[in-house]
């Protein structure tokens, strides 16, 4: 597909701010190594569903806080170090791969993910209701 259709199909997925999907914005993912650059010629680039879905994937994980430099070495297949993500305000998601040893279980993490918070903000509840 051609550039202009590589952005409206970008733009397309995205729940908000589809303007910021611009042809600069995707030179610049390609640049920092973020996508792979376009096949074909220079004269007619081509660009595939997989630069589509790693524009997505990107855009997924600056919302979450995450810097270029792991954004990158996590799409591509990096290991990558620490991480952090903001889910909130307040809330900040530091995830180390190297800890989770070689298969972790997703479920199993964000079940306690779901207990933590859900003791954090209990606590947090019962110290405003103290006297």
């Amino acid at each position: 597909m051609k550039l202009p259709d590589l952005i409206a199909r970008v733009a397309g997925q995205l729940e908000h701010a589809p303007e910021r999907v611009t042809p600069r914005f995707v030179r610049f993912l390609i640049s920092q190594g973020v996508i792979d650059g376009p096949g074909g010629s220079r004269a007619q680039p081509a660009y595939s569903e997989a630069q589509a879905q790693g524009i997505l994937d990107y855009l997924r994980l600056r919302d979450l806080g995450v810097p270029l430099e792991e954004a990158r070495a996590i799409l591509r297949g990096a290991p990558a170090g620490r991480f952090k993500a903001a889910l909130g305000p307040g809330l900040l998601l530091i995830v180390d791969p190297a800890s989770l040893g070689p298969s972790p279980d997703p479920q199993a993490a964000a079940a306690q993910l779901i207990q933590t918070l859900e003791t954090l903000l209990s606590a947090r509840k019962d110290a405003a209701d103290a006297p």
